[in-house]
C-alpha cells in the first residue's frame, strides 16, 4: 500500500505539486480498482487524504502568490527610486556640463579682456597703414586727375599749344610715376586691411563657443590665430620657432582648442622675462592615428613640487590679480573631453614643455 507523507521535510513548490500529482493519479488508480468497490470506507479515506493535499496545496500556491505580489510591488517601488535617482543624476550632470561650458566662455572672455589694449594696438597699426595710403593716394590721384582734366581740353584748334602746356608742366614726365606711386599706396591699403581683417577674423574664432558642434579643424590655423592675438605680447623680443609637421584635419570643437593654444602661449610668453624663444611642433603619429602637439619656451620653467598641481582649479603662481588660476585647468578638462592627454615637463631653470596629444576621430 502506498502511503501519503503530509509533512516532513520541507519540499518545493514543485516538488510538492508533483507530489500531489503523484498522490491524485494513485488515488484516482484506486477508485477505480475493484478493492475500491469492496471497501467502501476506504474510499472515503482516500477522498479525505486527497481533499486535504489539494486544500495544502492550494494554501501553498495562495501564499507564494502573496509572496509573489510582495516581492513585485518591492521591486516597482524600488525602479520608481531608481528612475527618479536616474533622473535627478541627468539633471545635475546637465547642470555640471552647462556651468563648465560657462566657466570655460567666462575665462575666454576674461582671456580676451586682457588682451583688448594689446589687440587695439595691434589694430590701430594697419588702420594707420590704411590712413596714410588714402590720404597718399589722394594727393597723387589729384595730380593724375589734373593731367586728365589738360588732356580733355585738348581739341584739333589747340592740341599744340595744350600738349606744349602740359609738357611745361612736367605733369606728362610725372605721369608714370604717379601710377607706380598710386600701385604701391593701393598695395599697402590692402595689406592693412588684410590685416585688420585677420585680427577681426582671429577675434572672432577666439570668442565662438561651439561646445555642441564636433567640426574638422586644421590645428596649424588655431596655433596662427593664438599667435595673432598673442602678436603685441611678444613681438621684438621673443623668437617664434614653428616646426610644423604634415598634419590632417582633426575632429573636435575647434573654439575651446583656441583656448587651450592661448592659454599655453600665454603663460609660455609670460615665463619669459625679457627674451627668448618659444617653439612650436606639430607631428601626426600615423601607429595610434593622433597628432602631437609640443610648446615649450625657454622661460624660468616649472618647480617639481608644484608641477602636480599646476592643473588644479584655482592654483597659479602669477601675483594676486594677474589671473584666476583657471587657464590650464580649463584646457586640461578640454582636451580630456576630447579624449586626448596633456603632459607637462618642468624643466625648472630650462624652460617649461606642454605636451598635447589628440585623437583625429571622436
Amino acid at each position: 500500500m502506498t502511503t501519503y507523507r503530509l509533512s516532513g521535510k520541507k519540499k518545493s513548490p514543485v516538488e510538492k505539486f508533483k507530489d500531489s500529482l503523484d498522490n491524485i493519479i494513485d488515488l484516482f488508480y484506486r477508485f477505480g480498482s475493484p478493492m475500491g468497490s469492496q471497501k467502501d470506507y476506504k474510499l472515503l479515506k482516500y477522498k479525505e487524504q486527497l481533499e486535504a493535499l489539494i486544500k495544502e496545496r492550494t494554501d501553498e500556491i495562495l501564499d507564494l502568490n502573496k509572496e509573489l505580489v510582495g516581492a513585485n510591488e518591492q521591486l516597482y517601488t524600488a525602479n520608481e527610486a531608481l528612475t527618479i535617482q536616474r533622473d535627478n543624476l541627468e539633471l545635475t550632470l546637465n547642470q555640471l556640463k552647462d556651468t563648465q561650458n560657462r566657466l570655460i566662455q567666462s575665462e575666454k572672455m576674461a582671456s580676451l579682456g586682457v588682451l583688448v589694449a594689446g589687440i587695439a594696438h595691434e589694430i590701430n597699426n594697419p588702420v594707420n597703414f590704411i590712413s596714410s595710403g588714402i590720404f597718399g593716394l589722394k594727393e597723387n590721384l589729384d595730380e593724375l586727375f589734373l593731367l586728365l582734366d589738360h588732356y580733355k581740353e585738348i581739341t584739333p584748334e589747340n592740341v599744340t599749344e595744350k600738349l606744349q602746356l602740359i609738357h611745361d608742366s612736367g605733369l606728362d614726365k610725372n605721369s608714370i610715376e604717379l601710377i607706380q606711386i598710386i600701385q604701391a599706396l593701393l598695395d599697402n591699403i590692402s595689406t592693412g586691411v588684410n590685416r585688420t581683417v585677420d585680427i577681426i577674423k582671429g577675434l572672432r574664432d577666439f570668442a565662438r563657443n561651439d561646445d555642441k558642434t564636433l567640426s574638422l579643424f586644421d590645428i596649424h590655423s588655431n596655433i596662427e590665430t593664438a599667435l595673432l592675438m598673442l602678436n603685441n605680447k611678444y613681438k621684438n623680443r621673443i623668437t617664434i620657432i614653428k616646426n610644423y609637421g604634415d598634419l590632417p584635419e582633426i575632429e573636435g570643437f575647434p573654439g575651446q582648442i583656441n583656448q587651450v593654444f592661448m592659454n599655453l602661449l600665454s603663460n609660455a610668453i609670460d615665463s619669459i622675462s625679457d627674451t627668448g624663444t618659444i617653439t612650436l611642433s606639430t607631428q601626426y603619429i600615423a601607429d595610434i592615428d593622433k597628432v602631437r602637439i609640443s610648446v615649450s619656451d625657454t622661460g624660468g620653467g616649472i618647480k617639481d613640487e608644484i608641477v602636480n598641481k599646476i592643473f588644479d582649479p584655482f592654483f597659479s603662481t602669477k601675483p594676486t590679480g594677474a589671473g584666476m588660476g583657471l587657464g590650464l585647468s580649463i584646457s586640461y578638462n578640454i582636451i580630456k573631453n576630447l579624449n586626448g592627454e596633456i603632459e607637462v615637463i618642468g624643466n625648472y631653470g630650462k624652460g617649461a614643455e606642454f605636451i598635447l596629444t589628440l585623437p583625429l576621430k571622436q
